[in-house]
């Protein structure tokens, strides 16, 4: 595998450390940029640190757009849950404690949650039932990652490698067949690479991938894997990329991109390739995952704001505090609303 392609896989996973009807006090109105600030005067040294309770890695329910799964983590208290929250009801539901998330989890349309989970440092894929029932674990290999759903909802794909980022395999299994498919390998034309996975509802799949040894936003259908270019990211200086939805059609995608000169949230056409950037993001603060609404009508993500920590003297400690919460970004007004889920 080509050098920088391998660096850029290893560096990219250890960084990875609707109709909307809802009771008002569980919903908090925000301005677009108003908390949006950059950090100047920097010390020589510098590290982000998570504080309290964090909301991260949201998925619509692709039947439900009142429905979505998340991550909930304190990393103080070593504490992790797998939640559903009903956005018009209020209600959380537990699904699964004592894991541990990195890429997003995914929901299929028969009801079933896929999300990997670390232990004792492997990347495991795991699933579950939206009720709580039949939690399994799905492989028994080193590092898998980043999920996603066929359109029948049964059939699983996501990121394979027997070490950290290097070789790569994309896999696939039905969840009534003990046969795993390799439907991408290292070596080939992709180099066995494909991130951020997302699958339409016509079958096609977005991903970050290696097309000529650079990183391109792609697309393929999957009964055919070739995967076409939509957006060289290195020519496009949106290497940061950190997020990718469909909308509820095959022909827009959503994408975010966290820091560099471009950082923000885009709206891309695959007809044209042409892509918008609908919000800005800063040092205070950005988007990560995302996820459009079955609707169509909004996207549920995960934001990130993060602040310096101040010593007596009101000087930067070198300390960045991140804080993860999950906002609905209406894609008609780009207000956002962050879901209170205290």
């Amino acid at each position: 595998m080509n050098k920088r392609i391998g660096t850029y896989s290893l560096l990219i996973i250890l960084l990875l450390i609707g109709v909307i009807a809802c009771r008002k006090d569980k919903l908090s109105p925000v301005s677009n940029n108003s908390e949006c600030s950059e950090f100047d005067n920097l010390p020589p040294l510098t590290y982000f640190y998570k504080k309290g309770d964090q909301y991260q890695t949201p998925y619509f329910n692709p039947n439900n757009a009142n429905e979505f799964v998340y991550n909930f983590r304190n990393y103080e208290l070593n504490e992790s849950k797998l939640m559903i929250y009903n956005l018009q009801t209020g209600i959380k539901t537990e699904l699964a404690t004592n894991i541990k998330i990195i890429s997003q989890p995914k929901w299929s349309r028969k009801g079933w949650i896929a999300f990997d989970n670390v232990f004792n440092q492997n990347y495991q894929m795991w699933f579950v039932k939206d009720n709580g029932d039949s939690l399994t674990q799905f492989t028994s290999s080193t590092y898998n990652l980043f999920p996603a759903w066929d359109v029948t909802g049964d059939t699983l794909y996501w990121q394979y490698s027997p070490v950290l980022g290097v070789p790569s395999f994309v896999f696939k299994q039905g969840l009534d067949s003990s046969i795993i498919d390799t439907i991408m390998k290292d070596g080939d034309i992709n180099e066995g690479y494909a991130i951020y996975n997302d699958i339409s509802i016509d079958n096609k799949l977005i991903s970050k991938v290696v097309i000529n040894n650079k990183f391109h936003i792609g697309y393929t259908n999957l009964n055919n894997i070739s995967f076409l270019s939509l957006i060289d990211l290195e020519q496009k200086n949106l290497l940061g990329l950190t997020g990718l939805t469909w909308s509820n059609n095959s022909q827009v995608v959503y994408f975010t991109v966290s820091g560099g000169v471009n950082q923000g949230l885009y709206r891309l056409n695959i007809s044209t390739s042409n892509y918008t950037k609908l919000m800005s993001f800063c040092d205070s603060k950005r988007y990560t995952k995302i996820s459009c609404s079955p609707d169509g009508t909004g996207l549920i993500g995960e934001r990130i704001d993060s602040y310096l920590e101040k010593n007596s003297n009101g000087n930067p400690t070198g300390k960045i505090i991140e804080n993860s919460n999950i906002y609905i970004i209406d894609l008609q007004t780009l207000k956002e609303t962050k879901i209170n889920l205290e």
